[in-house]
């Protein structure tokens, strides 16, 4: 178990250096905790914020879960925070934002683009599922946002594409399943 603030993660699976999230020439880590519960959503998932000394000695945390800042609602079992990955700065206000996976989240599961501020916390948060990407049907408990990795657009900028993984799309079960969920554009063509 990890303990971060008051909050007590069970289980912590995912991590991703975010980077110099509160400007201040310090690395912020993401830290994605699946199996955290609160009353009335069991399994819904949290992120743990850590910015890290020159040292490695904690410098400041914050915790987001169900019902934080613009987070979507979770639901039970969604597993937000199974995968964690930077984007860099998405939306060009000078702070990196992060992609989340929530495997559990419906019939086939999503990933959620979170848009952070200067403290850490989401002021913008969008969801993708299979449906909202045009996807052909993955099959129930596809598993889509299980992993996660950004690819660099080679110009420094924000990712170039998000790759996404469904371990269990058309009900494989153990079966190498990844998606390129699309390129990233910086607005700079």
């Amino acid at each position: 178990p990890s303990l971060v603030g008051s909050e007590m993660c069970i289980r912590d699976s995912s991590l991703a250096n975010v980077g110099d999230v509160k400007n201040i020439g310090l690395p912020t880590l993401a830290v994605g905790s699946p199996d955290y519960s609160v009353v009335g959503c069991v399994n819904c998932g949290a992120i743990s914020f850590l910015t890290l000394n020159s040292d490695g000695s904690l410098h400041s945390s914050s915790f987001v879960r169900d019902g934080s800042g613009a987070l979507p609602p979770l639901s039970t079992n969604e597993f937000m925070g199974a995968a964690v990955a930077p984007v860099g700065d998405y939306n060009g206000d000078t702070v990196p934002d992060l992609v989340v996976g929530a495997p559990g989240y419906g019939s086939s599961g999503s990933f959620l683009l979170l848009l952070l501020n200067g403290s850490a916390d989401i002021v913008s948060a969008v969801r993708y599922t299979e449906n909202s990407l045009g996807l052909p049907p993955l099959g129930s408990g596809a598993g889509l946002g299980a992993a996660m990795a950004t690819v660099p657009d080679g110009r420094g900028g924000p990712a170039g594409a998000i790759l996404v993984g469904a371990p269990r799309a058309d009900g494989r079960t153990n079966a190498t399943r990844g998606l390129i969920m699309g390129a990233i554009s910086d607005g700079t063509g």
